[in-house]
């Protein structure tokens, strides 16, 4: 969603040519005193050093922060997807290790059909609610990952060798969660913003009192084009700076694509489980719903 903040703009350069209206009623020429717009076009020409070279840092900052937060996300999405590949060969072990493979698995399914749905309230400025939910179900995770520690269930040199690879893959999991939620989190510091917002003004304006060329229609269309070319400059920044909002902003594709994986794997495992049983059985199991 875009900003109100950005229609300061034209409201400014609307304000100061209504307030020049109101000095030449009053018969107050300020601009022509300005020893003949010299001053004007002085002022543009410093102070457009120092714009040109704000701007670029604030944009590129802006930028340099959403492609972080994108990667964290797609690193997330990674480690849960490597860690589902694990389960899937835990699941495949026989006794118990198996039907707490299956447990877990079904836990990490919970875990990304959630943070697809609910990611973009998972930031520090809107609460606790949200991320205590997505926390509790690695916590309920960690718990069932404790369970896998018992002598019982370590037996075997293959499972307690994939035991501790799992341990790894849920740290890596849980650390990119916790990164995640801290770039999400991060914005423009807010007097940046108003430092963008009120140089864009403070450059812009100038160009409405002077006279660029001997020709009004081309200085027209420099200076709409100028102010055309500052405003779309403060949009990408204000675009930039909302990571899940806005027409530049970060996609759950990578967990779309890795929920329906594992959807799709679960869906055949229950079909083959029917096809191979009692050929008596008439009713088909129903395939398995996402829950939240």
């Amino acid at each position: 969603m875009q900003s109100k903040s950005i229609f300061y703009i034209p409201l400014s350069i609307i304000i100061a040519k209504e307030v020049e209206i109101l000095f030449l009623i009053m018969g107050w020429e300020f601009t022509s005193a300005l020893d003949s717009n010299g001053f004007i076009s002085n002022f543009i020409e410093w102070f457009g050093v120092l714009y040109g070279i704000l701007l670029p840092l604030i944009l590129v900052r802006a930028w340099e922060q959403l492609d972080a937060i994108d990667r964290e996300f797609d690193r997330e999405a990674d480690a849960a997807r490597i860690l589902y590949k694990d389960l899937q060969f835990l699941s495949t072990l026989p006794g118990k290790v198996g039907d707490m493979g299956r447990d877990i698995t079904q836990l990490l399914h919970n875990y990304v059909f959630y943070v697809k749905n609910n990611y973009k309230f998972e930031i520090k400025q809107s609460g606790d609610t949200v991320r205590v939910d997505g926390d509790k179900i690695l916590e309920d995770l960690r718990v069932k990952f404790n369970g896998l520690l018992n002598p019982e269930i370590k037996q075997t040199s293959v499972s307690e060798l994939l035991i501790g690879e799992l341990f790894e893959r849920l740290n890596d999991l849980t650390d990119s969660r916790g990164d995640r939620i801290s770039l999400a989190s991060q914005r423009l510091f807010e007097n940046l913003r108003t430092i963008a917002l009120f140089t864009s003004i403070v450059f812009l304006v100038p160009f409405y009192f002077a006279g660029l060329t001997s020709f009004y229609l081309l200085d027209l269309i420099l200076i709409l084009s100028v102010t055309f070319l500052v405003i779309y400059i403060y949009m990408i920044i204000e675009d930039l700076d909302e990571p899940f909002e806005g027409v530049r902003k970060i996609t759950d594709e990578s967990w779309r694509h890795l929920l329906e994986e594992m959807d799709n794997v679960q869906n055949e495992k229950e079909e083959n489980t029917v096809t191979s049983g009692s050929p008596s059985s008439t009713q088909t199991r129903p395939k398995r719903k996402m829950s939240q």
